[in-house]
């Protein structure tokens, strides 16, 4: 019996001795299980392995995310780098949320299937801005008891009008700026609900079944909006329910008011009072919403929206490549406003005895959507050992941008050298193992004589 169980203990060891050696030489990472991501109040990431990385004050994203991220930090930035936060629809679900935060940024990311894209509560002074989200059960973003935020430069559509959803959602939220956003497909685009002196400026109200709801709100300005109704039946761009006063719909002249795509009016005039004659891009008459609203220099002509564009962005994880060996990286596009052509990709900053390509060279995103093309550096074995750094240029036209791409060189390890290492480490894990033998087989004597006595 005493020799099956010391055969016993030390096949246990040997066991363990195999795993770390296994371990070690594999590298192979323990994946936690899924869950609400938290940006904790002291900075730190939990759980630690979500796919976000922190440069200081800055959160970058390095994949897609498909939990619901909590933010408990004030004056930071959480950059998407062109990545996905993806939920499964839950009603309960929000896919980030701001509690009582302030002097935060969400930029640059896809935010899908919540009921919730982004929600802040009781929160100020947040930015968010070039963010494509969409099929929201509820809203794309809700503001709860917030002021003195920004939204701008987002894509918001598809929130699931089967469901009487919302595009963007105010609720006693005043003195809030929301402007050059593409609302679309919703069931009303933007709602202010017991929310005053809010700007809506610059933004596509298209598609949606009413572009704007107001409910007990007051003291708001709309001004260079494009609102384009295209539901069969739909005629009305505007919902006005409750005491509701003192809305402005129009920036005065000669900046203009709003497109209405309903307008009947002709431009034959011009001046502030529209009685010169000639043309001057403003209607002659106001664009009447009810009795106590009219917008009175509605635009002939939508108002030009931001340019298309797209971003270039990559993980801003530190590469360490071992001389003789090679790394890569995901370079990440991203179409903003409905960019959708062709981007040639370069790279620069190569040093001596590295060399980079990209697979593939030219790529073009999808209207709102992101592409990759994969980096790969390769390092010979003279290259000299150090710190780098690299460029990709992505060029369409006149539009240009660029990312860096960090990476260090380290000095080849010998096979010799590593096999010294795994020695050294099979010889100290078995001498842990026969330690471990002898003191069992000492308690089991020691026991014995015990219980002689």
């Amino acid at each position: 019996m005493g020799r099956r169980r010391r055969s016993l203990v030390f096949g246990v060891w040997v066991f363990v001795l195999l795993i770390t050696l296994f371990s070690a030489v594999l590298n192979v990472p323990v994946v936690g299980g899924s869950g609400t991501i938290y940006i904790k109040a002291d900075g730190s990431i939990d759980p630690p392995t979500a796919p976000i990385q922190r440069n200081g004050d800055v959160y970058n994203f390095t994949d897609n995310i498909y939990d619901s991220i909590v933010v408990e930090r004030d004056n930071i930035v959480i950059d998407g780098a062109g990545y996905t936060v993806k939920g499964i629809g839950a009603w309960n679900s929000t896919g980030i949320l701001l509690s009582e935060r302030s002097n935060v940024t969400i930029n640059n990311m896809q935010v899908k299937n919540f009921r919730d894209g982004i929600k802040l509560s009781k929160s100020l002074n947040n930015v968010i801005s070039g963010n494509n989200i969409a099929a929201s059960n509820y809203s794309g973003i809700s503001l709860y008891d917030s002021s003195n935020n920004s939204i701008c430069r987002n894509s918001i559509f598809g929130n699931n009008i089967a469901n009487s959803q919302y595009g963007i959602l105010l609720i006693y939220s005043p003195n809030n700026s929301i402007s050059e956003n593409n609302i679309a497909s919703n069931w009303w685009g933007i709602q202010l609900s017991d929310s005053s002196n809010n700007s809506i400026s610059g933004n596509n109200i298209a598609s949606n079944w009413w572009g704007i709801l107001l409910y007990k709100s007051s003291s708001n300005i709309f001004f260079h909006n494009n609102f384009i109704a295209s539901f069969i039946n739909n005629t009305e761009q505007l919902d006005i329910q409750g005491f509701v006063y003192a809305n402005v719909w129009d920036d005065g002249y000669p900046s203009g008011g709003n497109y209405w795509n309903d307008y009947g009016g002709v431009d034959l005039y011009g001046g502030p009072y529209q009685n010169v004659t000639g043309s001057d891009g403003i209607g002659d008459t106001p664009y009447v919403i009810d009795a106590n609203s009219r917008d009175g220099y509605p635009l002939m002509n939508p108002w030009p929206t931001p340019l298309a564009d797209f971003s270039i962005t990559a993980p801003p994880t530190l590469l360490t490549i071992q001389q003789g060996n090679s790394s890569t990286s995901v370079v990440r596009v991203t179409s903003m406003g409905g960019f959708n052509q062709l981007v040639q990709l370069t790279v620069s900053g190569v040093p001596s005895g590295v060399t980079a390509t990209l697979n593939p060279e030219q790529v073009t995103p999808p209207s709102d959507g992101t592409t990759n093309s994969t980096l790969t550096i390769s390092v010979t074995t003279t290259a000299t050992p150090g710190n780098y750094t690299l460029t990709v240029t992505g060029t369409n036209g006149t539009l240009t941008h660029s990312v860096k791409i960090p990476f260090k060189v380290t000095t080849q390890q010998s096979v010799g050298g590593f096999l010294v290492w795994v020695l050294g480490a099979a010889i100290a894990a078995l001498a842990t193992a026969v330690a471990a033998t002898l003191l069992l087989r000492k308690r089991k004597k020691t026991s014995l004589s015990a219980v002689n006595m």
